[in-house]
């Protein structure tokens, strides 16, 4: 992948604040794809700082100076030209008198910088010790409140243990939210009623569908999953400790324009999962015409609430012929949808 294909994909990046770890991740898997640059040294800012045993980086520095090897280029913020990786062998090209150093250029965040200068750090290099990653941690936990335990840990290099550790030494408690980022990038909330609602619906109107994409798509385990599939199967409500308000005698009934509207939020929500889903693959992220899919798709999925007030605000005399457009591209989707599962 070029220069010119990195800069693309993570420009749309470069305001955002919450990092995205699989995205650093894949970054760092194909960095001997991306091109080597000579950067003015004297242009370089001083980035995250991460060690605080300076006794050990200046013996490293030594070591590097007296060897002969080609040392690697270092990694560098585009956009804020601050040194993201490589702190040593840019104080030995300094040594050196060098006015050039090379370099690749990371495009994102600084918050991705950030996260991206420690996942380097723990990889190569000289290691950052037990207590700097553990600062690491520390930083990423106050930064990022709804990061899991197990996807800090990763990026960090330290045990979720010890994060969990570090999360309620600095908080007092456990972090418990409404919802957590995992390791993988999804988001799942603490409080399943809502996972479990969507879950249900896909098991009645897609009872071919597998656990785990079912899972994937209400951002519930698939043990809960299970759970709800087994309370339908016994005729019970899908959220312990609710009653169905239809079996329930003298209770209100529902009415078939809140149970519609009730509907359109669920699909509304299953949509907006998937698109998610969608916008975290590497294989669409990355290539043009997978770009051109998820542009595609995010219009249909985020024109959809103002699209259905505008219809349904339209003239009375014209709800007959919008009607008959709303079939005929309900029709058009499903036969797609048919083909797509073909």
């Amino acid at each position: 992948m070029n220069l010119d294909d990195y800069s693309r994909v993570w420009a749309a990046r470069a305001e955002e604040t919450e990092p995205d770890l699989s995205l650093v991740q894949a970054w760092l898997s194909t960095i001997q794809t991306v091109p080597v640059e000579s950067v003015a040294i004297r242009s370089i800012r001083s980035g995250p700082d991460l060690r605080t045993a300076h006794s050990r980086s200046t013996e490293h520095t030594r070591l590097l100076m007296e060897s002969d090897a080609q040392l690697p280029p270092i990694i560098v913020h585009r956009s804020t030209l601050k040194l993201i990786d490589g702190a040593h062998r840019l104080r030995v090209a300094m040594a050196r008198k060098q006015d050039v150093v090379p370099a690749r250029y990371f495009d994102g965040s600084e918050a991705d910088a950030f996260v991206l200068a420690v996942r380097a750090n723990v990889a190569h290099g000289l290691p950052l010790s037990l207590n700097e990653r553990k600062a690491a941690a520390l930083r990423l936990i106050l930064e990022h409140p709804c990061w899991s335990d197990r996807m800090i840990a990763s990026a960090t290099g330290v045990s979720h243990t010890t994060v969990s550790t570090e999360r309620q030494r600095a908080t007092g408690r456990a972090g418990r939210l409404h919802s957590r980022v995992g390791k993988d990038g999804k988001v799942r909330p603490m409080a399943t009623d809502k996972g479990r609602r969507i879950a249900a619906k896909l098991i009645r109107d897609s009872p071919t569908m597998s656990l785990r994409e079912i899972s994937r798509m209400a951002g519930i385990s698939t043990g809960t999953v299970r759970d709800v599939r087994d309370r339908l199967n016994r005729g019970v409500d899908p959220v312990p400790g609710h009653a169905d308000p239809a079996d329930t005698p003298g209770s209100p009934k529902v009415s078939s324009a809140t149970s519609i509207g009730a509907d359109n939020g669920t699909s509304s929500h299953i949509q907006q999962a998937i698109l998610r889903s969608l916008q975290r693959d590497p294989a669409l992220r990355f290539s043009d015409r997978g770009r051109s899919v998820l542009r595609l798709v995010s219009g249909i999925v985020n024109s959809r609430a103002g699209a259905e007030q505008t219809l349904l605000d339209a003239p009375s005399h014209c709800h007959c012929h919008l009607a008959k457009l709303a079939r005929a591209n309900a029709q058009f989707w499903s036969n797609l949808a048919d083909e797509l599962e073909a």
